[in-house]
């Protein structure tokens, strides 16, 4: 319950509008993948050491040699992911993107809710929609289909989390052992 008062309006249109042109995206033709999406080969390399970790072959890229040139993290996203891709090829492509999208918004709500707390609420509107759809940000964070996004979603955590420890220690006794 705590959790509903939390949200406002803004950041339910700010998801929603995220997420719905995430799913647009999503369901676009299988070329618009490797064209608009994920155009760094790296991904595939995630894609295709994801896909062959799900189907148990391990952590190989060609199925003989053993790789760890990986972000974990990411990959721990993309093998459940990427099991999916013995049905359709390109349904795991699909779900990342909407994944992709789901760490987009959540990066954009704390983004809004650190600048609210520390400047104002127009200042941390106006810097959630910056995030969110400057298409530098959006191409280089989100676009290439790498482990970005869950880098950049820890830095705004981890910022946010230390605004609040920071206002909470110069009003209460912080322990510290």
């Amino acid at each position: 319950m705590n959790f509903l008062k939390r949200i406002n309006l803004f950041e339910i249109l700010l998801v929603m509008v995220i997420l719905s042109l995430h799913v647009y995206a999503a369901m676009a033709d299988a070329y618009a993948f490797p064209n608009n999406w994920f155009v760094r080969d790296d991904a595939y390399y995630y894609f295709k050491v994801a896909q062959n970790i799900a189907e148990g072959h391990g952590s190989t890229f060609d199925g003989i040699n053993i790789t760890n040139g990986y972000h974990p993290l990411w990959m721990l996203v993309c093998i459940p992911i990427f099991a999916l891709a013995k049905i359709d090829l390109i349904l795991p492509l699909r779900i990342l993107l909407v994944v992709i999208a789901g760490i987009h918004a959540a990066t954009a709500v704390m983004i809004y809710r650190l600048i609210k707390a520390h400047l104002s609420q127009a200042i941390a509107i106006l810097a959630a929609v910056f995030w969110s759809f400057n298409s530098y940000i959006h191409t280089t964070v989100y676009e290439m289909g790498l482990e970005t996004p869950i880098a950049a979603f820890a830095v705004v955590l981890v910022i946010y989390h230390l605004a609040k420890f920071e206002q909470d220690w110069r009003v209460k006794n912080i322990p510290t052992q």
